[in-house]
C-alpha cells in the first residue's frame, strides 16, 4: 500500500498502517487459518475499523479495497459483528439470516447463516467466504464494518 492518503482523507496523521484514523486492536483469533499459510490481517481490519468510526469513507473505500481478496479476514470481521450482536440482544435475529430484500447483503447473510447453523466450528463459513468473489466479500466487510461501528457508538466493545 502506498504511503500516500487518499483525497478527502480526513485523517491529520497519516501512515501506511492505519490511515490517519486510530486503528482498533482485533487479536487474531489463533487456529483460525484453515490450511492457510498466514494469519488474520488484525491491523488491516483496525485500519478498516478506525477509518468508519471516523466516517472518512476515502479510507474505508481504501482498506475495503485492500482486504476483499482475503476470506479468512472476511470471515473473522462477519463472526465479529454476529457475536458482538448475539452477545447484546442475546441471539442472531432473523433479518441478519433471512433470505429475501433486506438491508444487509445476501453475502454477509449468508456467511452469518454459515457460521450460525455451525455453531463453534467457523469452517463452513470460511468456505462460504471463499465462495464468493471479490464483490461479495467486500460487501461482507462493508455491512459487519457498519455493524460493528454501530454497536461501539451505542457503546459496546
Amino acid at each position: 500500500m502506498s504511503a500516500d492518503a487518499p483525497e478527502g482523507c480526513t485523517g491529520n496523521v497519516w501512515s501506511a498502517l492505519t490511515g490517519g484514523h486510530p486503528g482498533f486492536d482485533v487479536a487474531p483469533e489463533p487456529g483460525y487459518r484453515f490450511g492457510t499459510d498466514r494469519p488474520i490481517d488484525g491491523p488491516g481490519m483496525g485500519a478498516l475499523i478506525g477509518a468508519a468510526f471516523d466516517g472518512c469513507r476515502p479510507c474505508q473505500v481504501r482498506w475495503l479495497d485492500a482486504l476483499q481478496s482475503d476470506p479468512l479476514t472476511t470471515t473473522r470481521l462477519v463472526e465479529l459483528a454476529a457475536v458482538s450482536v448475539h452477545g447484546t440482544l442475546g441471539g442472531v435475529p432473523d433479518r441478519m439470516t433471512a433470505t429475501g430484500p433486506s438491508s444487509l447483503s445476501e453475502p454477509f447473510r449468508a456467511l452469518v447463516r454459515a457460521g450460525v447453523d455451525a455453531g463453534d466450528n467457523h469452517r463452513p463459513m470460511f468456505a462460504a467466504a471463499q465462495q464468493l468473489d471479490d464483490a461479495g466479500r467486500r460487501a461482507a466487510l462493508n455491512d459487519a464494518v457498519d455493524m460493528l461501528v454501530g454497536y461501539m457508538t451505542m457503546g459496546g466493545l
